[in-house]
């Protein structure tokens, strides 16, 4: 018998789905059948399987443990994947029951692209396990995750789903456009560019290039952002930019179309200028993730110390 206590992160789905995702090779129709038996039960009652679930319910599945190994697919062994994972240089800027937001440092992946890379989603995992918010065991039910993502060189905040409720209220907020992101980034030169920056992109996928148009072409996406100047220094602006729409590299390619390459930026930045910030340590686009409104409050984080250092 197995038995498993619902966490607030799985409440307000039916018990059938809840099932599908922990015995992946068991069919409906079986499932049914054992509904019916009642060997499988709710706080010890017999279910129909249109149940919807509640925290702190008792899923009882009397299967032998030969029978509920192969329907879940596992081969018995509960190895933590997440063990010897370290999270200590990710700053939590915010967090509460459902949600989490972090800095991310540059040169992070937001999630893994290639089986054995490490992302934040797999460092927060790991901080959630060490603070027992989540176990092995609830892993199986439910696999917290990113629900906006950065390039892995662009640091700033990342907002995080702890809970079904929490990502799903991420992904509406991100469609909303009720987060008002917004950016920091160092330009090239004295910005005296447009305030507004509206016009349509266009991407090559072989290169994972963007191009600007003023005017809408064939396949192009609209993009929108409102640009503030924040000081300028030694040949260089800070900006501050809050993304209307959220279209790949909007940032970076708008201003560049404009002629301010973001600073350190090799795909739509100036080559020669490059060479001598890297004389300064810069190895990456100066673009930040700097506030975020979760709950209509502002969460911000710090600026890497590079962005001072250049200016």
């Amino acid at each position: 018998m197995k038995e498993f206590v619902i966490p607030k992160a799985e409440e307000g789905q039916k018990v059938i789905r809840f099932l599908n995702r922990i015995l992946p090779n068991c069919t409906n129709g079986f499932l049914y059948k054992m509904f019916r038996k009642k060997n499988i039960t709710i706080n010890g009652k017999k279910i129909s399987g249109k149940e919807v679930l509640k925290a702190d319910d008792v899923v009882k599945i009397f299967f032998s443990d030969e029978t509920f190994l192969a329907f879940s697919g596992k081969n018995g062994t509960n190895k933590n994947p997440y063990e010897g994972i370290s999270y200590k240089n990710i700053e939590i800027v915010y967090e509460d029951d459902d949600i989490l937001v972090c800095n991310k440092p540059s040169n992070v992946l937001s999630q893994k692209s290639k089986k054995d890379d490490v992302s934040i989603n797999e460092m927060l995992i790991s901080y959630l396990l060490d603070k027992g918010e989540l176990t092995l065991d609830t892993l199986n039910i439910f696999k917290p995750s990113v629900i906006n993502r950065l390039d892995r060189n662009t640091s700033g905040l990342i907002l995080f789903g702890k809970t079904r409720a929490g990502l799903n209220y991420g992904a509406n907020l991100m469609k909303s456009h009720d987060a008002n992101k917004t950016y920091l980034c160092l330009v090239k030169g004295h910005y005296d560019g447009p305030n507004i920056i509206e016009g349509y992109l266009t991407k090559d996928e072989k290169n994972n290039l963007m191009t600007f148009h003023e005017n809408e072409t064939a396949d192009s996406k609209f993009m929108s952002q409102d640009v503030f100047v924040i000081e300028y220094r030694n040949d260089v602006t800070l900006l501050s930019v809050k993304i209307n729409t959220g279209r790949t590299h909007q940032i970076r390619c708008g201003l560049s179309y404009y002629g301010y390459p973001i600073v350190g930026d090799v795909k739509y930045g100036d080559r020669e200028f490059n060479k001598k910030m890297r004389a300064l340590g810069v190895n990456r686009a100066l673009l930040h993730s700097s506030s975020i409104f979760i709950n209509g409050k502002k969460i911000t984080c710090k600026t890497p110390d590079i962005f001072s250092k250049v200016m």
